[in-house]
């Protein structure tokens, strides 16, 4: 019968460590789940500027072709590669915050995973030192009877604390 008090507080404490482990795997979860949409989401992001950068060179192309000049030469060429580039730089911007957004949902996700197993590891040394706390109280409050004599002395931790305390007699 004495182990099932500290058998109570340690498997508390256990339970308590498991429930906040498993909601930050949840948590984790979630935030993996965040790093998959923002990592397809960029993938689309990327998808839509490319079809807006064909269809502005296709227009510059064919505007050119339509006042009479040469697209493959001279102010229509450049303008042509200056669009390019212009947009390709924005593509590679969209695709570099994509892979940032993805590498802060899946290092959360990473931090809470550790911070779910801290808080078992840690409910697991909370029950341990209940268990422990609750047996040096047993132990403290355990019954020792006296031998019935009272020798009128000071105690030690009086001494220590230079208490004077009254010395008290029953009887007559």
């Amino acid at each position: 019968m004495s182990w099932l008090i500290p058998g109570l507080l340690a498997g508390t404490s256990f339970l308590k460590g498991l429930t906040k482990r498993g909601a930050a795997r949840q948590s984790a979860a979630s935030e993996e789940e965040n790093a998959v949409a923002a990592r397809v989401k960029g993938i689309f992001e990327e998808r839509g500027m490319r079809l807006e950068q064909d269809a502005l060179l296709s227009q510059i192309r064919n505007n050119a072709a339509a006042a009479g000049i040469d697209p493959s030469s001279g102010s229509p060429l450049e303008a042509y590669l200056q669009a390019g580039r212009e947009t390709e730089l924005d593509i590679l911007h969209a695709r570099s915050n994509a892979a940032r957004e993805v590498g802060a949902y899946q290092t959360r996700a990473k931090q809470l995973r550790r911070a779910g197993d801290d808080a078992l590891f840690g409910s697991l040394l909370e029950g341990a030192g209940d268990v422990a706390k609750f047996n040096y109280l047993q132990g403290e409050a355990a019954f020792k009877p006296s031998t019935g004599k009272t020798t009128g002395k000071t105690s030690l931790s009086a001494k220590k604390y230079n208490l004077d305390l009254p010395k008290f007699t029953f009887g007559s």
